[in-house]
């Protein structure tokens, strides 16, 4: 039939589904809940049509139960139309047929056009399998009475005419789709959820999405975030524009995430990064944990990622910087990043304090120290432990004259050594004390090649040159005020320039390595020296005697002679 009869277009036909009617058990009104499609020149219909039911006993027959019922202004979007009416029906019928006519609404509305043919509703005296009631339903058994599908088509619930949640059977696992209509799971995917989420804003649509042929896949809420392809038990909280690949791995939420390798994990924070598989960014800003097993936190710590990962960093290695965890304080711009596998690296410009939290508060600490904390005491401690239970404390502790003293102290956690057993001992003015008063150099000759005797060693000490002076800035070159005994660096470097360094700020330093061996064979040249003149001293002396007891014989001679002539 057509419903405009001077432009005949085809009818408005329902191929409907007919959602339930409940009649208590008496001839009395009772709720009834249509539910079906609509089609309009072919095409689903979209705007405004008044409806118009009447109950029958037959299928066929003239046998109406009650009276027509009219529907005006029904909205029907995309071809799917509800209408909720109530009816009266005789108690005890069991079943009932509704006719339904159609016509569009508005000023000048036509007559109703009949769709053909009535449609069966069962008739019960309790909503149970017929309709569900809005105020709960009692004796229902879940093996018969449900919401839902009985063959292989999703379950779809809508709000407005758009899907809002979606429950649908993939192979031996269920999908649940919900949130915005935009929503989507791949192909081939199972065991996937999105429970929300995802909208259109004005300029740009952010639906979350689940790609293809995944498993265990889940995407919480937020918005725009995105599950790739294959990622297996993968995981996004919430939070903007996340992305997820690889197996294991999860975003908590935050903006512009990405966490790729495998089963890595991002907490929160902005524009960080996982390329390393078991690696973690609990959080901060532009971040990177690229190795394997490694970790970044704060604001651009970077621990470098396999070569060829888009990553702001790579190294040479295969798994990146494996074990290595990097974190970096906000008070710079720019990246903080690894250097190698398995480091522990700290950026903070603050300083680092353990059990004590006066980092930059006295006047001498200016930030960039490191303070740890003994706890029961004022000092300043540091232990560094071996694996074999033995290691050293370092400690700065003050003496009686309100200065500090350093110490290095043997540490033995298997006999409990002592700490106040110091091996090196360092006051404020630069006293030295070291066990045993020495301080020893290998001079192993399985350690040593090219060994040669030092030529000239007194030449080369007696051409130094000692010196009376004073520095011009004491405390700058690290010296107490007033006269001082030294070198020259300049004067040195002309004898032996292998004592003589350039020092970071491009002055010279005098570092006299050997000075004890060329001590000692310069004064083994000078007693060698000693012992040939004395030689020497002693053949002229010889010589002397000699030529004495010549002399003096000649003189007996003489005596004699002059004797004799008398």
């Amino acid at each position: 039939m057509n419903t405009n009869r001077r432009n005949p277009r085809p009818a408005l036909r329902t191929p409907s589904l007919l959602v339930g009617l409940a009649l208590a058990g008496s001839a009395s009104a009772a709720p009834f809940v249509y539910q079906g499609s609509l089609s309009d020149g072919g095409q689903p219909a979209n705007g405004r049509y008044d409806l118009q039911l009447q109950l029958y006993r037959s299928e066929n027959g003239f046998d109406p139960i009650g009276a027509t019922i009219t529907v005006p202004g029904v909205d029907v979007r995309a071809g799917v139309f509800r209408v909720e009416a109530d009816v009266a029906a005789p108690a005890g019928a069991e079943r009932a047929y509704v006719s339904v006519g159609v016509r569009e609404s508005g000023i000048g509305a036509k007559a109703f056009a009949t769709l053909p043919g009535r449609e069966p509703v069962a008739l019960a005296t309790a909503a149970i399998g017929a309709c569900w009631s809005s105020t709960g339903d009692a004796g229902s058994d879940p093996a018969t009475n449900f919401i839902g599908t009985t063959d292989n088509q999703p379950f779809v619930i809508r709000v407005n005419n758009q899907r809002i949640a979606s429950f649908a059977q993939a192979t031996d696992a269920t999908n649940i789709l919900m949130g915005w209509y935009g929503n989507t799971i791949g192909t081939s995917t199972r065991a996937s959820v999105i429970s929300g989420g995802g909208g259109a804003g004005t300029f740009v649509t952010s639906p979350n999405k689940i790609g293809n042929g995944n498993e265990y896949a889940t995407i919480a809420g937020g918005r725009a975030n995105q599950i790739a392809d294959g990622a297996y038990a993968a995981t996004i909280g919430g939070g903007d524009t996340n992305k997820v690949s690889g197996n294991g791995n999860v975003v908590a939420g935050g903006r512009e995430n990405q966490a790729a390798g495998m089963t890595s994990t991002i907490a929160g924070g902005a524009f960080n990064r996982t390329f390393g598989s078991y690696a973690t960014v609990p959080g901060g800003a532009s971040n990177v944990a690229g190795g394997t097993a490694s970790f970044a936190a704060g604001f651009g710590a970077v621990v470098r990622a396999p070569t060829g990962t888009p990553s702001v960093s790579t190294s040479a290695d295969g798994d990146g910087d494996e074990g290595t965890f990097v974190w970096a304080d906000n008070s710079a711009e720019g990246v903080f990043v690894s250097t190698g596998p398995n480091q522990f690296l700290v950026r903070a410009a603050g300083g680092v304090g353990i059990n004590t939290t006066t980092m930059g508060a006295a006047a001498t600490l200016n930030g960039g120290e490191l303070i740890v904390k003994n706890g029961g005491d004022n000092n300043t401690d540091l232990v560094m432990m071996g694996g074999n239970n033995r290691g050293f404390r370092m400690t700065s502790v003050p003496n009686g004259s309100n200065q500090s003293i350093f110490q290095l102290a043997e540490l033995d956690a298997r006999t409990g050594s002592p700490s106040n057993n110091p091996v090196l001992q360092i006051s404020a003015a630069g006293d030295t004390l070291v066990k045993g008063g020495a301080v020893g150099t290998l001079s192993d000759r399985r350690l040593k090649k090219n060994i040669e005797a030092i030529e000239g060693p007194l030449d080369r000490m007696l051409a130094l040159r000692g010196h009376m002076f004073e520095y011009l800035d004491p405390s700058a070159s690290m010296s107490e005020p007033g006269p001082r005994m030294g070198f020259v660096a300049q004067e040195v470097a002309e004898v032996l320039p292998g004592w003589v360094h350039e020092a970071g700020d491009g002055y010279y330093l005098v570092k006299p390595i050997g000075f004890e061996a060329l001590t000692v064979e310069a004064l083994r040249e000078l007693q060698a020296r000693s012992e040939a003149a004395a030689q020497a001293a002693e053949a002229r002396i010889e010589a002397l005697a000699r030529d004495n007891a010549e002399l003096r014989a000649m003189v007996e001679r003489l005596v004699a002679r002059d004797a004799s002539a008398r």
